[in-house]
């Protein structure tokens, strides 16, 4: 079967092993269940994040043991999956692995999973990490925005959707703008411009006084590039179970204020950001403008956030992981 003619899971499937270089695996997958070639049946499947569980049929055998890497916390299992689907992701697998430990909490508190099943293999950042810029690349880029050198130049990044919560960047931006003695801008990093939450995104800037003050920039495949020229990352979402944009701009030193919304708050719990009620915008504000005073302890924070990055690459995370497939193969 030729690779333009698949559709759907086995599209998928397929094209994730050729990736990889499962080159056999890929063509057995193409050819279909039952056609010559097809491998035995697998003896471990990672359903990597839980709505790849929709590639299972294209296997067409069911593996001897299912792990469930989850990613997702209600949003994801409630409002993108089927009941039926769910079911599989989380009474059929064998082990549930999470990204957060709070998304552990959220499996057991609200689906009933059994906590034993449960271990926690948090987010990796992509093996060539996020772009540091130098000091005369950051300038351009916030000259570019039309952010002025004494600014706090405060990012968000992601879709633009009810989940990702822009509405609640723009309350955090308009409080933080009438507090603080400094100039406080704020650039979203991604998403639609003319979807509804990207309208809403310009017209409340406008709305508050901001428009010059809020920034948009559009999707691009590497919008890690321009973390480096942000002063603070700020995650507004009304849940996130381990976001990377986190993590990535961890990686270039800038500290993190976040909700207590998700996994987030364990990554800056030893340090490196500050976690805030969900949803105080008050609380939010404050700890952007005491950034915004003090940049010793902007500063000092960014060093903190850095160490957190470095113990999220794949070097220091796959160790754990492999040893735990091993584990389960072995069973």
């Amino acid at each position: 079967v030729a690779p333009e003619a698949l559709v759907g899971p086995r599209r998928a499937v397929a094209a994730g092993l050729s990736r990889v270089g499962a080159q056999r695996a890929a063509g057995a997958v193409a050819a279909g269940p039952g056609s010559a070639g097809v491998g035995p049946r697998p003896d471990v499947v990672v359903i990597n994040t839980a709505g790849s569980v929709r590639a299972l049929p294209a296997l067409g055998a069911p593996p001897r043991r299912l792990v469930s890497h989850v990613h997702e916390l209600a949003t994801g299992l409630d409002y993108w999956l089927a009941p039926e689907l769910r079911r599989q992701v989380l009474e059929d697998a064998d082990e549930i692995w999470v990204v957060a430990d709070a998304v552990g909490d959220h499996l057991v508190e609200r689906y009933g999973v059994d906590r034993a099943l449960l271990r926690t293999h948090r987010g990796v950042m992509a093996a060539e990490g996020p772009e540091p810029l130098d000091v005369e690349a950051r300038a351009r880029h916030r000259a570019g925005l039309g952010v002025p050198p004494e600014a706090l130049l405060v990012g968000a990044s992601g879709t633009l959707d009810w989940r990702k919560a822009p509405d609640l960047l723009l309350e955090v931006a308009a409080r933080a703008a009438a507090r603080s003695p400094i100039p406080i801008h704020v650039a979203w990093i991604g998403g639609d411009p003319d979807n509804p939450w990207g309208r809403y995104l310009a017209a409340g800037a406008g709305a508050m006084g901001l428009a010059d003050r809020v920034h948009h920039l559009p999707e691009a495949d590497r919008p890690d590039r321009w973390f480096g020229a942000l002063d603070v990352f700020l995650l507004p979402s009304r849940e996130d179970a381990y976001p990377l944009v986190c993590i990535e701009a961890a990686a270039v030193g800038v500290p993190l204020v976040t909700f207590a919304s998700g996994g987030a708050a364990e990554l800056v719990r030893d340090g490196g950001g500050v976690v805030v009620p969900f949803p105080d915008v008050a609380a939010a504000a404050a700890a952007i403008v005491r950034y915004a005073e003090d940049p010793a302890a902007r500063a000092a924070a960014g060093r903190e956030a850095r160490a957190v990055a470095d113990r999220h690459t794949v070097a220091v995370a796959l160790p754990s992981l492999v040893a735990d497939l091993h584990r389960v193969a072995g069973r």
